[in-house]
């Protein structure tokens, strides 16, 4: 499936600034679950675009604008082919001792700890310990952990900010994607399954909104990875209780939202600001005729 992205951050100061600093994680990844064939960053006012790769392998693009202004706005234009159409696509059984096997031979040792949003509490370890199915396979488990992360948690835009960690969203069973994927990622990591945070879309098709709640639908999305030996790393996504396949588009990933951060900066100026964001995501097929 091909999915055509258009992407617009606005910020507006309360007066002019300076030396603003920025840095994005907005360019769809390229790997064998999807492929981006056009990418391109507008910014106004106008800046000098330079990359880098982070440690967790996202492309980072950074720019500043050192003169004054009042406003900026950063919009990317993205076309991604998705490949995941079967997220089902593997037949290999995987059982907790098969993964703590492979734990000790794969680098994976950043998706087993806590971090900055998602501290390893014990009110995060009692919830893994009474969802902890250990005579299943590691995916069922996984699957089972999302059904009920849906059903037990509230989407609740506004109950939750940004700086929200796992264990303060779990405490008030209320949130929005960010927070579902948190704390799906901190029972995971109390289980010692490797776990990642994961930033992107979602195209919402006729058949998906009436699969799940309309509510809870935006095309701006997060959801988390697992780690499986023989397979690699798969997607659910707590939120909807789905598995990711070939109508999500991946941003970044990281341990948590720190590292996976769409789009964050620094400038010199006045504390307040506003920040309107708007995403439109179409399947290019529908788009012909």
């Amino acid at each position: 499936m091909k999915i055509r992205i258009v992407h617009r951050t606005l910020f507006e100061y309360e007066g002019p600034v300076v030396n603003s600093f920025n840095e994005s994680r907005l360019r769809p990844s390229t790997d064998p679950m999807q492929q981006c064939l056009e990418y391109r960053m507008l910014t106004e006012p106008g800046a000098v675009l330079r990359s880098y790769h982070d440690l967790f392998g996202n492309q980072v693009e950074f720019f500043e604008i050192n003169h004054s202004h009042a406003r900026m706005s950063v919009e990317t234009h993205c076309v991604v082919e998705t490949l995941l159409s079967n997220p089902f696509d593997f037949s290999q059984i995987v059982s907790f001792e098969d993964l703590q096997s492979a734990i000790n031979r794969e680098t994976l040792h950043d998706y087993l700890i806590e971090s900055p949003y998602i501290p390893l509490t014990p009110e995060l370890w009692r919830c893994a310990m009474d969802l902890h199915q250990p005579q299943t396979d590691v995916w069922k488990s996984v699957l089972n952990i999302n059904e009920h992360l849906h059903r037990n948690l509230i989407y609740h835009p506004g109950s939750t900010t940004v700086q929200t960690s796992a264990t303060e969203a779990l405490a008030q069973k209320s949130g929005v994607c960010q927070d579902f994927a948190h704390i799906m990622i901190g029972i995971l990591r109390s289980l010692k399954i490797p776990a990642r945070y994961v930033s992107g879309y979602i195209y919402e098709s006729d058949a998906m909104l009436e699969a799940v709640d309309r509510e809870k639908q935006t095309a701006s999305h997060a959801w988390c990875e697992v780690y499986l030996p023989g397979v690699g790393w798969r997607g659910v996504d707590p939120t909807n209780n789905l598995v990711v396949n070939d109508h999500y588009v991946k941003l970044a990933v990281g341990r948590d939202y720190a590292d996976a951060t769409p789009l964050k900066g620094t400038y010199r100026g006045p504390k307040t600001r506003s920040m309107q964001v708007s995403v439109k995501v179409q399947r290019m097929e529908a788009l012909v005729g």
